[in-house]
């Protein structure tokens, strides 16, 4: 799985104490044609999520602006943009490209590598309520404004850790350690966090954990680090370079 595809934003190995936060005004430039058609795009999606009665609504989350490192520490600076048009410029890719990195929507949304006390890596199958074409993912999720203010590298991480517990059905008290990792911009033009978390449970504790809890994923896939290599196929493309950046291919 080649590197080269992507742009890599920073990488190392941060704990919540090493981050900070800043929040600008989005230097995103607006070409009105894409923007019009991002929109259309959307509108055309939620119709579709509405006949086919999947979950689907807007907010606003969190850009990606830069990342500085000083020393053992990382500074990230962030904006916002409108989920809706994040969104819809994903079906126009190729005008974005052609448009140049400034008009990408940069949207960041967070994937997580979660290891259990047993040494296997855990990811899930998505539930059928939301509006995705994705049966196979990472942990993990948009960074949204409207949900949690993020300020400073704890508040990131807390959100970040939230959704790891919606999807697993596992409780924060359950989390021993989390670490981010590395920052991209993907294919599209949105950027990814990732972020390494390592459970207090075994993957047996967790399988009875995600039964008993109502979570937004339908199943889960625990894999050992052979088996990642065994059935990364099931995965979507745009998923599989993660295995990549976190050296397990």
């Amino acid at each position: 799985m080649a590197r080269d595809r992507i742009e890599i934003l920073f990488s190392g190995h941060w704990s919540a104490k090493q981050v900070s936060i800043s929040e600008i005004p989005t230097s995103r430039e607006i070409d009105q044609d894409l923007e019009t058609k991002a929109t259309h795009s959307w509108e055309q999606m939620l119709i579709e999520a509405k006949k086919t009665n999947k979950l689907l609504w807007d907010s606003i989350l969190y850009r990606f602006e830069n990342a500085v490192t000083t020393g053992e520490n990382i500074s990230l600076i962030i904006s916002s943009i409108p989920f809706s048009i994040r969104f819809g410029m994903n079906k126009h890719t190729a005008v974005v490209q052609s448009l140049g990195a400034n008009f990408a929507s940069r949207g960041i949304f967070s994937s997580c590598l979660v290891e259990t006390a047993d040494g296997l890596y855990v990811f899930i199958e998505k539930s059928d309520k939301y509006y995705t074409q994705k049966k196979y993912s990472w942990v993990g999720g948009v960074l949204s404004k409207t949900e949690e203010e993020i300020v400073d590298g704890i508040s990131l991480f807390e959100s970040v850790s939230k959704e790891v517990s919606e999807e697993l059905g596992v409780s924060r008290n359950l989390h021993q350690s989390t670490l981010l990792r590395t920052g991209y911009l993907t294919e599209n033009g949105n950027v990814c966090f990732l972020f390494s978390i390592t459970l207090k449970c075994t993957s047996k504790e967790l399988r009875e954990h995600f039964k008993s809890s109502d979570n937004e994923a339908s199943g889960l896939l625990v894999f050992s680090e052979i088996n990642i290599k065994e059935n990364i196929s099931i995965f979507e493309s745009k998923d599989q370079i993660k295995f990549a950046l976190l050296d397990l291919i």
